[in-house]
This record gives structure tokens, sequence and C-alpha cells, in this order.
């Protein structure tokens, strides 16, 4: 049965990609990017892709609520190859839109010169994010299949999840520092992104609080002994 904490974690991960897409496309939010253009949609699909489906698709998992583990699981590793589906477009909208200008890395290559510090921070916080996204979903397909046999691996999985969805709510904080927008949509956005990031990165499963008071019970009894 869906609680109204598990509304309300889906909702604040909506509203988040539909408050960038306002701010990219919407006049009245201050956004100036034509909607044709490539660039608009990578931070739309960006958004989309870490505080959006990232967080829902932990959420998800976590949820004790929402179904059995098997069910929870299945949603889990559908709604986390869409987010990796989004941040793979989200990237290839934001390569077409440098590449006329050659800007990458943060680097201006046909000027040979840096861009602003807060934009070299974002590309060097970013291309990591992704590669650690891409192999989380190597990882995490390996380790459904080995499930099927009774096998486990990679226990640290939903560990490095959890880091994953901080790292990408990290990388959004000096996009938003540096756009254009008013200063009511960027902390609203910073909010946001913070409680998608509390939700999806920092939020401990049940299951888990068990396992480790289990673990410290066991501890406490060793040293009685």
């Amino acid at each position: 049965m869906v609680s109204l904490l598990d509304g309300s974690v889906v909702a604040c991960s909506g509203v988040t990609v539909l408050l960038v897409a306002a701010g990219m496309w919407l006049p009245a939010a201050g956004g100036t990017v034509p909607l044709t253009k490539a660039f608009g949609w990578h931070p739309v699909l960006m958004a989309l892709a870490f505080p959006g489906f990232m967080t829902t698709g932990r959420w998800v998992y976590m949820a004790e609520n929402l179904g059995s583990k098997l069910e929870r699981r299945s949603v889990h590793r559908a709604t986390m190859l869409l987010a990796v589906a989004a941040m793979l477009m989200g990237y290839i909208c934001i390569f077409l839109a440098h590449w006329p200008t050659r800007q990458f890395f943060g680097y201006d290559f046909r000027n040979g010169k840096w861009k602003p510090l807060l934009r070299v921070i974002h590309v060097w916080l970013g291309y990591p994010a992704m590669v650690l996204v891409l192999s989380q979903m190597v990882m995490g397909l390996r380790k459904a299949e080995a499930l099927k046999h009774g096998r486990r691996l990679f226990t640290f999985h939903g560990k490095l999840g959890k880091a994953i969805v901080l790292f990408g709510a990290l990388t959004m904080v000096p996009a938003i520092c540096f756009w254009p927008w008013n200063v009511g949509l960027q902390t609203l956005l910073l909010l946001c992104v913070g409680t998608c990031a509390f939700f999806g990165g920092l939020r401990t499963a049940p299951q888990d609080k068990k396992i480790h008071n289990d673990l410290r019970a066991s501890k406490s009894e060793l040293q009685m002994h």
C-alpha cells in the first residue's frame, strides 16, 4: 500500500525535474533556451535520471510496504535502467550542443581557455558520476542474474548506489548556482535536490537497519563472553 511518504518522495523527484524544465524553457521562470536546442534537454534529462528515476528507484526498493522484495526489485531494476537511458540521452544532448564550438571537459578548445570555475567543477564531477552509473548498471544486471541461481554478487551494490545518488546531487549543485536563474528558483531547486539526495542516498532501508542492529547485538554478546 502506498503511503503519504512514498507519494512525497516521488512528488519531490517529479517537481525537481519540472522545475529544471521550467527554468530551461518557460519564459516566466527565466527560461530562454528554445525547445528545439539540444543544450536545453541536457539538464532536464540529467534531472530526470538522477533526482528523478534514481531516487524513485532506490526508494521503491527500500519501501517494504510497496510489495514483496521480488516485486520491488523488478520495479527498481526497470526504473534504474530508465535512469541510465535518460542519462545517456542527456550526455548526447550536451555533446551535440558543444561539438560545434569544441567545448569539452570544461575547456574551450577553439579559443584555448578554461570555462568559469563552477562549470569546470560541474563537468569534472559529471564524468565520474556517469562512469559509476554505467558500472553500477553492469553490476546490477549481473547481480540479478546471479540471484536467479541463488548466488550473491557485488554485496556493496546498495551502498554504491546510495553514493551515486549523492554524487549526482553534488554534480547538480554548481550547475544550479551558475545558471542565471533567480534566487528563488535556485533555492527551491537546491532544496528539492537535497531532499532527493536524502531519501535516495542517505535514508537506510529497514532491512539494512535490522542487519546492522543484529550485528551490533552479536558483537555485544561476544564481548560479554
